[in-house]
């Protein structure tokens, strides 16, 4: 099953804490499993610091809690380490342009993103491909969004290659929320507008049930207390006697007559918006 695997895959799984065996180690690790008297047996080959490295394993799993000698609390509770990290990471970007603290984390970003996917070389990493394209998954975002957490100090979503889908769009990231702890916060000046200033209404534009085009119409429709309901227009699809049906609970049927409907909607360019016709 596994024999297809580059040396860099089996690499990325091995860092996970559970490493490959040859077909004969896994045989006889039946054999042995058949011998227990425990109704519930798991063959594997453990690496026990790779368990407890919390680059690739934040939170260890409870089913290998006891294997570990010193189990490790989760990192983000670890104040400490996370303020160090930030401390060495903002002093290295001190005094850098705009340009070059970029480059500084988009650095950064690949050679973690080199390490998770066993890149020898990180400047082979092209910071403006998409994460997809450079073969993550789940579980590699996971492992990517743990190490730059490490590196970094910051809290980092697990969801952060998704957001922010291109290594330059995780440095921009990064620099956002280093800055943010840099920079002292500043309050806006409130400015007072002018009182002679005039409003201008640049445009006004509506449709809505019972003919109203305009906002004066719809004024007009609130003040007299218009009743703009009606039957179902005839001049697009879906609208046909064919969809009546007298049972409310048939997929793709209606069993109402009557409703608010805009009655030029159909007039509406769909192609030129790319949407379908029938959604309007």
């Amino acid at each position: 099953m596994t024999a297809h695997l580059s040396g860099h895959e089996v690499s990325r799984i091995n860092r996970g804490g559970i490493t490959a065996m040859t077909a004969h180690q896994a045989v006889e690790l039946f054999d042995t499993a058949l011998l227990t008297d425990h109704p519930v047996v798991m063959a594997a080959r453990l690496d026990r610091s790779a368990l407890a490295n919390p680059v690739t394993n934040q939170q260890l799993p409870p089913l290998f809690t006891n294997l570990i000698h010193h189990p490790r609390r989760r990192l983000i509770t670890n104040t400490d380490a996370a303020t160090q990290s930030i401390s060495k990471l903002t002093q290295r970007l001190h005094g850098l342009t705009t340009t070059e603290r970029h480059q500084v984390l988009v650095e950064l970003v690949c050679a973690q993103i080199a390490a998770v996917l066993g890149h020898p070389d990180p400047q082979n990493i092209t910071p403006q491909q998409a994460f997809q394209d450079l073969g993550f998954d789940s579980l590699t975002a996971v492992e990517l969004r743990n190490r730059l957490k490490t590196t970094t100090g910051l809290t980092l979503s697990p969801t952060l290659i998704f957001d922010y889908p291109t290594p330059t769009a995780v440095a921009d990231h990064l620099d956002q929320q280093l800055t943010g702890l840099t920079e002292p916060i500043t309050t806006p000046t409130r400015t007072q507008p002018s009182i002679d200033e005039p409003i201008a209404i640049v445009g006004m534009g509506c449709r809505f049930p019972g003919g109203v085009h305009s906002p004066t119409g719809l004024w007009d429709m609130l003040a007299n207390s218009r009743d703009v309901i009606s039957q179902f227009p005839t001049d697009r699809a879906g609208t046909s006697n064919t969809s009546m049906t007298p049972t409310p609970t048939r997929w793709g049927k209606t069993y109402t007559r009557y409703g608010g409907f805009i009655h030029d909607a159909g007039d509406f360019d769909a192609g030129f918006s790319g949407s379908h016709p029938q959604k309007h």
